[in-house]
């Protein structure tokens, strides 16, 4: 049993996608209020954000491979895919043949939607970039939130790097600046405890846990993770900047990835045929994984 599964997540999400139009369901998950305007708003938080992240810490990306924890609408999925050779979403909701329609016009042809019921359901040592946009809120404990932490640990590989982002613990208003927005880490500072379980009414959809920025990184490194940096929600440059909502910690697995160096042959060696040489074997996982592509998915009627 694992403790980061969203208690009742994809029941609800299900209702939801029975009862609510195409509109009001894609926009639920993260605001929007309409199709395209939620779909806008997920590339407005990529290019913000996390392609920043992407750009200042990940080499090559257009060979690599990254994860979507809690995909929700398949946004920031879609987002990634033209920026990674594969952008995989692992969702504990089994709405992808909803959601697939509309991701076919604004992704590269690269995106796998992953129902993921126990666990994070991909392989160990698979992911070279790892990002989740407000998926921890709706753990409901503690203990939920690290077990969630050390799944991503798994199926991250060495010196792969990733970013979660997670409401505040104090908030004193909407929009701050960023003298206001220090202050209320300095809050948060002084609470011993660091998270509240229980649900709280939001705007867009309900909150059963909020951790603190101390505490999460408390957790992080528990997991066995460097934290590089943190971040925020935020619009604007510099001093300037106006904060939200959401706290954001970037971090890695292990060190950082060492510089390829090409190895001069020994004295008298000649040059050797590549196939002759021995590679890593891969590390084998006991969870099978289990993808579904969006395409050749039909649209609701």
């Amino acid at each position: 049993m694992y403790e980061c599964n969203p208690k009742d997540w994809d029941a609800q999400v299900k209702e939801n996608a029975e009862k609510m139009s195409h509109d009001e369901f894609i926009s639920w998950f993260d605001g929007g209020g309409t199709i395209s305007g939620a779909y806008e708003k997920s590339q407005d938080i990529w290019n913000r954000l996390i392609n920043p992240i992407v750009r200042n810490q990940v080499k090559n990306p257009a060979e690599k491979t990254c994860l979507d924890v809690g995909y929700a609408h398949g946004g920031l999925t879609a987002c990634a895919s033209k920026a990674f050779q594969h952008a995989y979403g692992v969702e504990w909701h089994d709405q992808a043949d909803v959601i697939g329609p509309y991701l076919e016009s604004l992704d590269h042809g690269n995106v796998y939607l992953v129902h993921s019921p126990e666990g994070i359901n991909m392989q160990d040592d698979s992911v070279d970039f790892l990002y989740s946009w407000l998926y921890v809120n709706r753990l409901g404990t503690i203990a939920g939130v690290q077990s969630f932490l050390s799944e991503c640990y798994r199926v991250m590989k060495d010196h792969a790097v990733g970013v979660i982002f997670f409401p505040r613990y104090i908030r004193t208003g909407k929009a701050q600046s960023v003298k206001d927005y220090e202050g209320d880490v300095i809050a948060e500072n002084a609470d011993k405890k660091g998270y509240r379980e229980g649900g709280v009414t939001t705007r867009v959809r309900g909150i059963s846990i909020i951790v603190a920025l101390w505490k999460m990184k408390e957790m992080l490194k528990k997991a066995g993770f460097n934290i590089l940096g943190q971040t925020a929600s935020y619009d604007g440059k510099g001093r300037g900047k106006v904060y939200h909502g959401q706290h954001g910690l970037i971090f890695r697995k292990g060190d950082e990835e060492p510089e390829e160096k090409a190895q001069e042959p020994k004295s008298g060696d000649s040059e050797r045929d590549e196939d002759t040489q021995q590679k890593a074997p891969t590390k084998k996982t006991t969870r099978k994984k289990t993808t579904r592509k969006k395409s050749q998915l039909k649209k609701r009627k």
